[in-house]
C-alpha cells in the first residue's frame, strides 16, 4: 500500500491529509457551534459547518498541484519554496471563506444582532471571514505539502 509509505508523496496522500484536516475543523465547528450560537443553531447549520470543512480541505488539497501562479511569479516572496504553501493555501482559503461570507451575509449579520456581538463584528464580517480562511487554509496546505508533497512530482 503505497499511499502511506513514508517515502511516497502522491496526490492521494495529499488529498487524504487535506480532507482529514478539513473534516477535523468541520467536526470542531459542528461540536462547538451550539455553545456559541445557543438556541439559534439548527441541525442544518451544524451539518453545513461539518460539510463545509470537508469541502474546504478538499479544494485546498487539489490546489497543491499548482506551484506556479501567473499573478505571483514576479513577487520575490513567492519564490521561496517554504512560503508557497502558506500563500497558496492562505489565499485559496481566504477566497473560499470570503465567498461564503458574501453568500451568507444577511444571515450572519442578523445572527450577530441577535447575539449582540457588537458593531465591529457586524461591520467587518467579510474581512474577518477572509482572515480566518487565510489562517486555516495556510495550516491545511502546509501540512498537506509537508506530508503529501506538491507540484508535478505528486501526479
Amino acid at each position: 500500500m503505497n499511499l502511506f509509505h513514508h517515502k511516497t508523496k502522491t496526490i492521494g496522500r495529499r488529498m487524504f491529509v487535506a480532507k482529514v484536516c478539513g473534516l477535523l475543523i468541520g467536526i470542531v465547528g459542528y461540536l462547538f457551534a451550539p455553545a456559541f450560537l445557543g438556541v439559534y443553531i439548527s441541525p442544518y447549520l451544524q451539518w453545513g459547518i461539518l460539510l463545509w470543512g470537508l469541502t474546504f480541505g478538499t479544494i485546498i488539497g487539489l490546489m497543491g498541484v499548482f506551484t506556479e501562479c501567473p499573478f505571483w511569479k514576479h513577487c520575490p516572496i513567492y519564490r521561496w519554496n517554504a512560503l508557497r504553501p502558506i500563500l497558496r493555501g492562505g489565499f485559496v482559503g481566504a477566497w473560499l471563506e470570503f465567498m461564503l461570507a458574501i453568500l451568507l451575509y444577511d444571515s450572519i449579520t442578523e445572527l450577530a444582532l441577535y447575539l449582540n456581538w457588537g458593531t465591529f463584528f457586524e461591520a467587518n464580517i467579510l474581512v474577518l471571514a477572509a482572515v480566518e480562511g487565510f489562517l486555516i487554509g495556510a495550516i491545511i496546505d502546509s501540512l498537506s505539502t509537508k506530508i503529501g508533497g506538491d507540484g508535478k512530482k505528486i501526479l
